[in-house]
């Protein structure tokens, strides 16, 4: 006869010291591209000229073809 595990209802919590920054990393890289993705899309659809036209003298600066 097997015996059989009871479930558990709710989350553990618990964090595993070995893990900690594991965790840490993976917040960090998330936003990380969260950041640059906002800094990216406000670049594009910026209403405000002076950032728009800074975005593209970079761009040509660094011979990245824009249009």
């Amino acid at each position: 006869m097997t015996t059989q595990k009871p479930i558990q209802a709710g989350l553990n919590l618990t964090l595993n010291p070995a893990h900690a920054g594991h965790v840490t990393e993976q917040w960090s890289a998330m936003a990380a591209m969260a950041l640059g993705a906002v800094m990216v899309l406000f670049t594009l659809f910026s209403p405000l000229s002076k950032v728009h036209n800074a975005a593209h003298d970079t761009r040509h600066a660094v011979v990245a073809p824009c249009h």
